[in-house]
């Protein structure tokens, strides 16, 4: 189930969540539509009856895409209030973060106060840390059941991300929260004052940008068993599923495409495009195309990806060779194959002669949807092999492919590492949520992540112990938890946990729609400026965490108000 979009607080003119007024006085949410738009005039007093606790702690409230350090000291500048915006039929969130100076036990978390029509919430409890160049960071979102005892360390963070869920029917407007954690007593050590301030905007139903997350078998497989055996179906619709409450398509369908059981999924709008098996026969190749094309929306989410990282000649000269037997046989399904180096080569055959010899030239007409790795886009000769440069940009030409093509999709990987930014658990929550503006200013709409269970492809690893895989980036960095955003419950059959790097890829994706539709309603130029202003390429962010959202704010505001 989606959660709804729980965007930042902004009774304070600064939405930086660090120091909102603690007075708030609650009428029922007003309704828009009808030219009755709810504005941001709301005060609410939050009940302050019960017994205080003697624990001292420190307290305060953080974005929803931070990764708060266990072992860090508390902001010099904190607030307990936090407003967040969101959509209809989306969700966000934030963090609430308790500090206590001794140990104290017995403590729970628990919402003290809320309306008749509340939002539906969930709270995730950020525990589980790791070791990164000497910050404890906090990836597992484990579900956190209300009222549950927990234990506060002496001088160590502990964040809980509280997520809450809107639809289209949400009636727009504000929706006041209270939060506490109580003692072993009930007296409360600390409250947090949320406001969730639903736009009368609707995020469509369906999505605009695709993408294709791998789901490993073996890796889940060999976790529980020690050894590569079938998974069974229900286990990969765990998985799946969870990706796509996360607005994320797993690469592969639950069931072959010839299976009745796959219409509902490929008919989902929240499947946005799945991968067509290209290694079977000629025969079943005709039946994927001749079933495919009875609907035109499960045509237009089918894509092969025959090959992943073709780096040699002789690789791209097979891919071509496949690419076009499969585009003789199913001419209308789209065709990927990702890469990372954008090979151009000069040979001489004699004093006279030279032969340039280029990759997207190469692959032209044979990859009918382009996969480069993000970090080309700003330097394709560090990432590139090139004997020569040629004329037109990385950029130029791929823009140039989005006209001639079905379009542009991206992927990521442990590589190049800084500073460009990847999804290890390691790298800044702030900038993987970046990631996907920067994708919007570059027109791409698509994402590939060849895992989110690669537990074993590299080393075979625990999570919840390490995401150590053994890999490291351009700069002999180790990177943690590459292919790794989902934690394995306790036997294979049970409900696996997400990662905090999954909930801020799905928050990335819902600003990505509301890019789109505030760039239909306010103009391109209008909402590239926003962008621009946050980040002006792949490896410089000027928006300070403070400033992005504010600006998210004022474009979600100015699409609310601009709408009818």
């Amino acid at each position: 189930m989606k959660r709804s979009l729980l965007i930042l607080l902004a009774l304070c003119t600064l939405l930086s969540f660090t120091s909102c007024a603690e007075n708030f006085k609650a009428p029922s949410p007003s309704g828009g539509g009808a030219g009755n738009k709810p504005d941001d005039n709301f005060e609410f007093t939050p009940p302050d009856d019960n017994p205080k606790s003697n624990i001292k702690v420190a307290s305060w409230t953080a974005h929803s895409f931070v990764k708060t350090a266990a072992n860090s000291a508390a902001p010099s500048t904190t607030s307990t209030s936090y407003k967040v915006y969101m959509a209809k039929g989306e969700t966000e969130g934030c963090q609430v973060v308790l500090r206590a100076e001794a140990s104290a036990g017995g403590l729970s978390l628990k919402c003290v106060y809320k309306e008749e029509n509340a939002l539906d919430y969930q709270i995730h409890i950020l525990d589980t840390t790791y070791s990164i160049n000497g910050s404890l960071l906090p990836d597992p979102a484990t579900v956190y059941t209300e009222g549950d005892r927990f234990n506060a360390k002496a001088r160590i963070s502990l964040p809980f991300l509280i997520e809450f869920t809107s639809n289209s029917k949400t009636e727009a407007g504000h929706y006041p929260y209270v939060f506490e954690v109580r003692d072993s007593l009930d007296k409360t050590v600390a409250q947090y004052v949320l406001i969730v301030r639903v736009w009368d905007i609707t995020r469509p139903e369906k999505l605009s940008y695709q993408s294709s997350i791998g789901i490993t078998p073996k890796d889940i497989t060999t976790h529980f068993f020690g050894h590569q055996t079938n998974l069974p179906e229900d286990v990969y619709l765990n998985y799946y599923n969870l990706l796509l409450e996360h607005n994320l398509s797993a690469r592969d369908l639950p069931y072959d495409i010839l299976d009745e059981r796959a219409d509902a999924y490929m008919s989902d709008p929240c499947v946005t495009a799945f991968r067509v098996p290209h290694d079977v026969s000629d025969e079943t190749l005709q039946e994927y195309r001749k079933k495919l094309k009875t609907n035109n929306k499960w045509l237009k989410k089918a894509y092969f990806m025959p090959m992943t990282e073709p780096d040699t000649v002789e690789e791209i000269e097979e891919f071509v060779t496949i690419a076009e037997h499969l585009q003789s046989i199913c001419p209308e399904i789209r065709i990927t194959a990702p890469f990372a180096e954008d090979l151009q080569i000069k040979e001489m055959w004699d004093t006279t002669n030279i032969v340039l010899w280029d990759q997207i030239n190469a692959m032209k007409g044979w990859c009918t949807l382009w996969c480069p790795k993000l970090c080309l886009w700003d330097d394709e000769v560090s990432y590139g092999k090139h004997d020569y440069v040629h004329s037109m940009s990385f950029e130029a030409r791929m823009r140039k492919m989005m006209d001639e093509s079905f379009g542009v999709w991206t992927y990521l990987n442990h590589t190049p590492g800084a500073p460009y930014t990847s999804l290890s658990a390691g790298d800044s929550g702030y900038n993987q949520r970046i990631l996907f503006w920067q994708q919007y200013q570059r027109g791409i709409h698509g994402f590939v992540y060849w895992s989110s269970t690669g537990w074993n492809t590299h080393r075979k690893v625990n999570p919840w112990d390490s995401l150590d895989t053994g890999l490291y980036d351009a700069n002999k960095k180790r990177v943690y938890g590459d292919g790794i955003l989902f934690y394995p419950g306790n036997q294979i059959s049970a409900t696996p946990t997400v990662s905090l790097r999954m909930k801020i890829m799905r928050d990335g994706i819902d600003d990505m729609e509301l890019l789109m539709m505030a760039a239909k309603t306010l103009g391109n130029k209008w909402v590239n400026e926003k962008v621009n202003s946050i980040t002006s390429s792949l490896t410089s962010i000027e928006a300070t965490e403070d400033a992005f959202v504010q600006i998210r704010i004022e474009i979600g505001s100015a699409l609310e108000k601009a709408l009818p």
